[in-house]
């Protein structure tokens, strides 16, 4: 784990992919994003229906207690991962990742039931609007709705309205970070915690990290140049977009960002936690090396993932044995 400010860029020299990566990478080639999909909108069409149908590799479903589906009156579907009964628990809304086009609530169902029972928190996963069909702001409306609702009467679910942090995997994590700038920017209460786990978050997608890993990894820079123009055709450089852009982050929940040494989000993310440091905002980075984007899915499988999963859960602890709640900008 490296603080902001003393994160070294993966480079040529780093660590290689352990050989479980290399092993996963391989056999998921046939589902990567076709290189002319950019230039063919027929094409990346094709491979959006596909990627849809796909469903997730499940190699462990982890026991909690209960969970219970529901939704937000008017608003998206949710997921409620209950650990334990008895004292209110801390709640942890999630909002799931695959580039604002892909995803639901199995998607990230691993990671949610490890963050659930090491964490002790009640999770909420949100099943936000996609796009293309629905562009921004409609997911970023969606996860402020989610907000709004776990505040007003997350305690009938037995959990505790004062002690409520956002996270959010890959585009998930975008509407995370948005969610708060949201929040300050009309006087609302901010989260306890800001959890980013490797968010994509300029638009322009023009960092070093997405030259170096523009290929070859489970995100390919190509990819995610398709799904910010799917996500907001009309205005990619606005912060409720692409946080980066955000001039003042002052005022903003505390984070925690994890990024990964393979991934063309890599320096963004890192870049962010720096930049939301400077501004006087308490930041965790965990900088994980030799791993690729979306690797926490896989909590159960790698040890990579068990380990950052196991530190992101005592980050929650800590945050909320601290006595932190929300409070307003």
């Amino acid at each position: 784990m490296r603080e902001p400010g003393l994160a070294a860029p993966a480079g040529a020299s780093g660590p290689s992919l352990p050989e479980h990566v290399r092993s996963f990478l391989d056999a998921t080639r046939d589902a990567a994003f076709p290189a002319s999909a950019l230039q063919d909108e027929d094409v990346a069409c094709e491979w959006l229906a596909r990627a849809r149908r796909r469903k997730p590799a499940r190699t462990h479903v982890e026991p909690v207690r209960e969970v219970r589906e529901g939704r937000v009156p008017g608003g998206p579907a949710v997921r409620l991962y209950i650990p334990r009964l008895g004292r209110p628990l801390p709640t942890l809304l999630f909002f799931h990742g695959g580039g604002w086009v892909l995803g639901d609530l199995d998607s990230n169902d691993a990671i949610c039931r490890r963050l659930a029972n090491q964490g002790e928190v009640l999770v909420v996963s949100v099943d936000y609007r996609l796009a293309p069909e629905y562009p921004f702001p409609a997911a970023l409306d969606d996860v402020v709705a989610a907000y709004a609702w776990v505040r007003a009467g997350i305690d009938r679910f037995g959990g505790d309205p004062a002690r409520i942090a956002v996270a959010g995997s890959s585009a998930g994590a975008n509407l995370a970070a948005a969610l708060t700038l949201r929040l300050r920017d009309v006087g609302s209460e901010q989260p306890s915690l800001q959890m980013l786990l490797y968010p994509p978050l300029e638009a322009r997608a023009d960092s070093p990290s997405h030259r170096r890993n523009a290929t070859g990894y489970s995100l390919h820079h190509d990819q995610m140049r398709w799904f910010w123009q799917a996500y907001a055709p009309g205005s990619p450089d606005q912060p409720l977009v692409s946080p980066a852009y955000c001039v003042d982050l002052g005022g903003l929940a505390p984070a925690y960002v994890v990024t990964a040494e393979f991934d063309p989000l890599h320096d963004e993310g890192c870049a962010y936690a720096d930049r939301l440091k400077m501004a006087g905002v308490p930041v965790e980075l965990d900088d994980v090396a030799a791993q690729i984007h979306g690797f926490l899915n896989l909590v159960g499988a790698w040890p990579e993932a068990d380990a950052a999963a196991a530190r992101a859960a005592k980050a929650l602890r800590a945050r909320f044995e601290d006595g932190a709640t929300i409070s307003a900008y």
